[in-house]
């Protein structure tokens, strides 16, 4: 509860810094009532292929080439503070103290975002298991968007996390964010189960849905 609370303070520090006050507002009543259905989609990462990802690379439209890698935290805080970027998505570490992330990026931008929660790191949808990993807070910036960066990112994580020893690797998406969905199905993510995540003046009364049991 100590843990949430400090969690919330922190949140709406940032929110009423980085927000406008009719923003701010808005934000705050979506926060304070929720009732959101979140599907749940799954990779086996045993079922990879030795070479598969690889040296996963995508060509914009000045011929830049982008690589899709395990970002650093460094990097991360010196992009969003040459760019003026504050996004939710770039800013978990701070709230949540995860430290890992995949980017897709080239020598300017980071045009893709997806951070790795594990067993040990709070989240508020999943139980995990020891060998289980959550991939969540995925972005790819709007005007990097439908060249395929978040599957290819989402594929290097699952990759990276089966290196480490993690069997499977979660994902949440809400079900009316068909691009997300496709994303996850385009990198052969499985959907298997469905949540509802449900919050009254702030709290969230829906339980988590325990994967370390689910085979």
């Amino acid at each position: 509860m100590r843990l949430r609370i400090h969690r919330s303070i922190k949140l709406l520090s940032y929110l009423f810094k980085n927000l406008t006050f009719s923003d701010f507002v808005t934000t705050i009543r979506t926060t304070l009532f929720r009732n959101d259905m979140i599907y749940v989609f799954v990779r086996d990462t045993e079922t990879f292929a030795k070479d598969i990802v690889g040296k996963t690379t995508s060509r914009g439209e000045k011929d830049d080439k982008v690589i899709i890698k395990k970002g650093e935290i460094d990097e991360l805080d010196e992009f969003c503070k040459r760019t003026g970027a504050s996004a939710w998505e770039f800013n978990c570490h701070k709230f949540d103290g995860v430290k890992d992330f995949f980017i897709a990026r080239d020598d300017d931008t980071i045009q893709c975002i997806t951070w790795i929660y594990r067993k040990a790191d709070s989240n508020r949808f999943l139980v995990l298991g020891k060998k289980d990993a959550l991939l969540q807070f995925g972005m790819t910036l709007p005007e990097f968007r439908g060249r395929g960066l978040y599957s290819a990112t989402l594929l290097a994580a699952a990759k990276y996390l089966g290196e480490q020893g993690y069997r499977r690797v979660f994902g949440l998406v809400e079900c009316s964010n068909q691009v997300s969905i496709k994303g996850f199905e385009k990198a052969h993510y499985v959907k298997v189960a469905e949540i509802c995540l449900r919050k009254v003046f702030g709290i969230q009364v829906s339980r988590k849905l325990d994967v370390s049991k689910m085979d």
